[in-house]
């Protein structure tokens, strides 16, 4: 099977989308929903909406941008307190130095 029929086959995940931007937020949500890869597309630009919506919608993922003054490390520790089981997936840039190494998919 084909990576995209793969993808078109898979079942659609609960996504968490947490970024200050808020350009971010909807560009991501809109490639993911329009892909059909998220069935709900929760968007947060702060750490404490964030945990709230993870213990409230379980989110299959969470994709962390940038949330200042809060470092991404920081906002992966709370997202995991709050789900344990909750895949993450740290969005950097190169200019933002290396991503935590406790992350993982």
């Amino acid at each position: 099977m084909s990576a995209l029929a793969a993808e078109q086959t898979a079942p659609a995940k609960r996504v968490l989308v947490l970024d200050a931007h808020e350009t971010v937020l909807w560009g991501v949500r809109f490639v993911l929903v329009s892909r059909g890869v998220a069935r709900r597309c929760l968007l947060s630009s702060s750490v404490l909406e964030a945990v709230a919506f993870a213990d409230r919608y379980a989110p299959h993922v969470a994709i962390l941008g940038l949330v200042p003054p809060v470092a991404s490390a920081d906002a992966a520790a709370a997202l995991r307190r709050a789900r344990p089981g909750l895949r993450l997936l740290q969005l950097v840039d190169r200019d933002s130095g290396p991503c935590g190494a406790d992350l993982r998919l």
